[in-house]
């Protein structure tokens, strides 16, 4: 043999060796890999077991977008069961690549209702999807879905009734509590989107669902659910009865936080109605509820700023902003951000009533920069349309008119009448200030033509006010006095009256 021979013989054998040692390497990284990720998951639902929120939430990529909805998810759980049990955690097939990574999980999961000390619903079998990223070398969770809620997201999106009806056929063994759940929580986030003729849909389907599994809470709830969507439309009566059906099929179940949900429903819808003193009542067994619940401070908390949009229409603020910050600290403790902004909207709207504006609009910032990082478009709109409002009382007409036009647009998109009327109606009140008469007339007009509409007593009260004070300031006497006297007709409650002083 030539050295010249050898020397590419030993090339040869040099590169199948350094061939190999990639290879088993990259063989060793599979192992290491799934090693490191059932631990995760292992470490995962014992955290679970446990109740042990936070240290599950350590296990996730900050990054997730799923993260927050997750960890609102187990609270609300956890807050209704104990004795929670995993057992025969079994994995199927893994998925894995260099940054990310796939795992589906089965597992038994038992617990105990808080309230009946019965077996809870929903346990059993469960079927997840765990997804991972890999961040500076460490493998995070990016997402966890049940069979359930993947079916829901299917059936979500699915273009008929005959589409949806063949995937629950093909999924018969999903036919249970969770999924209702799931869909339920499909609604939600249409809803938030401001889809709510979508969300409508599901929200339908998840009752019809309930209703063949005998699940009477998941009945109330998705009554619930679409009830506050035709509220959210200022279709007040049928989010009444709807509301009603809610709270009979909540009672049947015994669920305090289901009945809790039930009368808010129904006392806010009474609240708008313009009956405060029963929108009160419903309100405070709405608490009473709520202290029922075996960990329920959350109830609480909603039912705290409930209470205090009573008293905020009855003209007593500073009452209504000490129940709203009580409110808000519940809200903060438990990290929920679309409680945390309804709580900031609610003090804004009260310092706003009490002509501080500065302080208003702090708190509006507060609830927009929460809501903006949920894209809730619904409620951006409120607070976009109350900043207006509080700009337009400071002099600040420019900011005011970007808001209440950006306010306005939103409303218009979602179908919002309520919304709509106020915004028109807060329009006219700023070019009132800029003594634009004619602008302030058209606004005033359009927004007595929305609230006669729904109808809306207090909006056609303050239009009609406004429509008034227009016709006094350009010298027409009489036509000012039949437009007050008719506003005065309107004003039936003490909060109503008080809204016509402050405006003129």
């Amino acid at each position: 043999m030539s050295q010249r021979t050898f020397r590419v013989l030993c090339m040869a054998l040099l590169a199948i060796v350094v061939g190999q040692g990639t290879f088993l390497s990259a063989l060793a990284q599979v192992p290491n890999d799934e090693t490191a990720l059932r631990t995760i998951i292992e470490r995962y639902f014992a955290a679970y077991a446990s109740k042990d929120v936070d240290a599950m939430v350590r296990l996730w990529s900050d990054k997730s977008p799923n993260l927050e909805q997750t960890t609102t998810r187990l609270k609300e759980f956890f807050s209704l069961n104990k004795q929670i049990e995993t057992r025969y955690l079994t994995f199927g097939q893994w998925k894995t690549a260099t940054e990310h990574a796939t795992a589906p999980v089965t597992l038994m999961v038992s617990a105990i209702d808080e309230q009946t000390n019965e077996p809870a619903l929903g346990g059993g079998k469960q079927s997840h999807t765990l997804s991972f990223v890999k961040e500076a070398g460490e493998w995070k969770i990016w997402r966890d879905v049940t069979a359930e809620e993947e079916l829901a997201e299917e059936l979500a999106v699915a273009q008929s009734d005959e589409a949806r009806q063949a995937l629950l056929i093909a999924n018969k063994e999903l036919a249970n509590v969770k999924l209702r759940r799931a869909l339920v929580a499909q609604g939600i986030a249409l809803r938030v989107k401001g889809n709510y003729q979508q969300a409508l849909a599901v929200f339908d389907l998840a009752r019809k669902h309930a209703e063949d599994i005998d699940d009477k809470e998941g009945i109330g709830d998705a009554w619930n659910q679409s009830s506050y969507i035709h509220f959210l439309q200022s279709k007040f009566d049928k989010a009444l009865e709807g509301y009603e059906k809610g709270l009979v099929q909540c009672d049947a179940s015994g669920q305090k936080n289901c009945i809790a949900r039930s009368l808010q429903g129904i006392g806010t819808t009474h609240l708008y109605k313009g009956n405060v003193s029963l929108a009160l009542e419903f309100y405070q067994k709405e608490l009473a509820q709520c202290q029922e619940v075996p960990d329920g401070k959350a109830c609480v908390g909603s039912a705290l700023g409930d209470i205090g949009n009573a008293h905020l229409q009855k003209g007593e603020y500073e009452r209504a902003i000490e129940y709203y910050r009580n409110s808000l600290v519940i809200a903060e403790e438990f990290g929920n951000k679309g409680n945390t902004a309804t709580a900031f909207e609610r003090i804004a709207l009260a310092y706003s009533r009490q002509d501080k504006h500065v302080e208003a609009l702090e708190n509006y910032q507060k609830s927009l920069s929460l809501l903006q990082s949920l894209g809730d478009k619904g409620r951006i709109g409120r607070v976009l349309g109350g900043m207006g409002s509080s700009y337009g009382n400071l002099g600040a007409f420019e900011l005011a008119l970007d808001n209440l036009q950006r306010s306005l647009a939103i409303r218009k998109e979602l179908g919002d009448k309520l919304g709509l009327a106020v915004t028109l109606e807060n329009l006219g009140w700023l070019h009132l200030k800029r003594s634009d008469y004619a602008s302030a007339m058209i606004f005033f007009e359009q927004s007595l033509a929305a609230s006669e509409a729904i109808p809306f007593k207090n909006g056609i009260a303050a239009s009609l006010n406004g429509i008034g004070i227009v016709h006094n300031r350009q010298g027409n006497f009489t036509l000012a006095l039949h437009y007050y006297k008719r506003a005065l007709e309107l004003a039936e409650t003490q909060q109503q009256r008080a809204t016509i002083d402050h405006a003129q």
